[in-house]
């Protein structure tokens, strides 16, 4: 994110700190929000589906170059919270997708670890999408992101009816 700002946007390095604390504040509030929704009833696949959904489609406005830095901080902003209900309600529905109780640390360390491969394969797939294509490539990767989590969330459909 802040290399967006610097780089594309022309943002002082301070500005695109503070924008980017504000995507942190934004992703926290979406992670706090994914047990009222899970509360109020609404599938695990369908909060999955909601957050990828909009992530993908966030991404073509967020790297269009015509954007106003200020558009671009809001969108990024806003994605970042609504992605933020995706680890929160993942985890906190995890229980129920454990085999049996006994296997509930190795189904939350399954989830931790996939979590983390996209942490680390992430920045540098997009790194490279960049220096190779542009920042106009950017919404591809995101689009391609977006569309495997929305088929993990079938997936996790189908399990759940099927249990």
């Amino acid at each position: 994110m802040p290399t967006l700002l610097v780089e594309r946007l022309g943002l002082s390095i301070a500005q695109a700190g503070t924008i980017s604390a504000g995507t942190i504040v934004a992703n926290g509030l979406g992670a706090f929000s994914a047990g009222f929704l899970l509360r109020k009833g609404i599938a695990l696949w369908v909060v999955i589906s909601i957050g990828f959904g909009f992530m993908g489609a966030a991404a073509f406005g967020i790297f269009n170059q015509s954007m106003p830095a200020a558009a671009v901080a809001a969108l990024a902003t806003a994605s970042l919270g609504v992605t933020g209900i995706l680890a929160a309600s993942i985890y906190a529905t995890a229980p129920s997708f454990a085999p049996k109780p006994a296997m509930l640390a190795l189904t939350l360390g399954m989830v931790v670890q996939a979590s983390h491969l996209g942490h680390v394969l992430g920045p540098p797939a997009l790194g490279l999408c960049v220096e190779r294509l542009g920042w106009s490539s950017a919404p591809a990767l995101f689009l391609a992101i977006a569309c495997a989590g929305i088929a993990v969330a079938v997936g996790i459909r189908t399990v759940s009816r099927a249990g």
